[in-house]
């Protein structure tokens, strides 16, 4: 279980990584770019603490609670998208939520590092 939690940890962050750049640099209509700046280092933080704990002596809480907010905020992704106008992308928001709650009960309950 330790390994598939650390497999999904790295696949998440990876992710989140990859949207929080792309959320950083892009320009958005809806929102202006002090959120979306704001949501990019949400993401950025998060996608860290998934990961953190294999690098650093961090208190063991902390990757359990990345994933918890992770999934708040793909929650609150997914009903942004469902709002956009254009091409919503809510199959990855319910994807990488699951993913993420799996981690945070994982790395609570099942499986602590």
């Amino acid at each position: 279980m330790n390994v598939i939690l650390w497999i999904l940890q790295m696949t998440v962050a990876t992710k989140i990584i990859a949207t929080s750049y792309s959320h950083a640099f892009t320009y958005s209509a809806i929102y202006n770019r002090s959120v979306m700046i704001i949501v990019s280092v949400l993401l950025f933080l998060c996608a860290i603490g998934l990961v953190v704990r294999a690098a650093f002596a961090v208190p063991e809480w902390i990757t359990p609670l990345a994933a918890a907010i992770l999934a708040v905020l793909m929650i609150i992704a997914f009903v942004f998208h469902l709002n956009c106008p254009k091409n919503p992308r809510i199959i990855a928001d319910i994807i990488l939520f699951a993913m993420a709650l799996f981690i945070a009960v994982g790395r609570k309950f099942i499986e602590p590092i």
